[in-house]
């Protein structure tokens, strides 16, 4: 399921060379501040939180901790923001983009996150044999790398999502 998050929270640490934006400057504008955006989408996006699932995009800067100088010169501040997060639920139903087709399984990816898997044991009896490297290819169906297929979430491990596909062609796409 996706989510807007409001309210996520974390530090940056920004190089000495970018002091002079950040210390003394009360009136930082934080979602005019193309650093500060690439610091944070470059930590966050496509990460997981515990809490609350995978970290899709960053939608808004909304707060900026008064900046600290750490012991080795990094500048140390705590940034509030907002994010579009997907949380996947264990039986939900997601469309993912293939983003691989091997022999023994099927790639795929929502957004930044290439974690889905479906292995060819999960795949319908009847596709089971008809995986090749680069396409899935039978009677009724050809699947390429770039389609998109509907996908049954069974397993979520930190950094695996392990997926079925049902036996009836309705779910692909």
């Amino acid at each position: 399921m996706f989510y807007h998050t409001s309210g996520l929270r974390t530090i940056l640490q920004i190089h000495p060379t970018h002091m002079g934006m950040l210390i003394g400057n009360d009136k930082v504008n934080l979602n005019n501040n193309d650093l500060l955006k690439k610091e944070l989408i470059e930590k966050v996006e496509g990460k997981k939180s515990n809490e609350h699932g995978y970290i899709i995009l960053v939608v808004n800067l909304r707060y900026m901790s008064k900046p600290l100088i750490d012991y080795d010169g990094f500048i140390k501040v705590e940034i509030q923001f907002d994010a579009l997060t997907f949380k996947p639920q264990l039986k939900e139903y997601i469309d993912i983009q293939i983003t691989e087709i091997k022999q023994n399984h099927i790639a795929g990816s929502v957004g930044p996150m290439n974690i889905f898997y479906v292995p060819n044991r999960k795949l319908p009896q009847q596709l089971q044999n008809e995986l090749k490297d680069g396409k899935l290819e039978s009677d009724d169906l050809t699947l390429y790398e770039g389609d998109k297929l509907r996908v049954l979430i069974e397993t979520i491990n930190n950094d695996k999502i392990l997926c079925k596909v049902d036996d009836d062609f309705n779910s692909y796409q």
